[in-house]
């Protein structure tokens, strides 16, 4: 399978809300191919770390945005706010707080939405 393939069923588990899932595909991914098409992790750790974010695990959550960033991908502005957001929920506000400062020093992208919401 390529990585588009990959990246369908990582984020096809991430909706799914079974983070571990699409953990365990991202990382057959990585050991298949390593860091061979920036775009398509990008897209995989995204979806990897909102999905733990969504699971309550800021941990997890936590570990794979600071391995994408390290990593150098592209991270978007929603892994930041997921990561935040539980960290709220946790009733930590100073690491929900570093996290969204740390959105504005990356330059994280803002996924562009078309009609109704929906990403374009």
């Amino acid at each position: 399978p390529d990585g588009v393939s990959y990246s369908t069923v990582i984020h096809a588990w991430a909706r799914a809300h079974d983070a571990p899932r699409a953990e365990h595909w991202f990382r057959e991914l990585l050991r298949q191919s390593g860091a061979a098409d920036e775009q398509i992790n990008s897209v995989c750790y995204n979806s990897v770390c909102q999905a733990w974010a969504r699971a309550g695990d800021v941990a997890r959550a936590t570990s794979w945005l600071q391995e994408a960033l390290n990593a150098c991908s592209k991270v978007n502005v929603m892994s930041f706010t997921a990561v935040a957001g539980c960290n709220l929920k946790l009733d930590r506000p100073e690491e929900a707080e570093r996290w969204l400062q740390h959105l504005h020093q990356d330059g994280a992208e803002v996924p562009l939405r078309g009609a109704g919401g929906a990403e374009a």
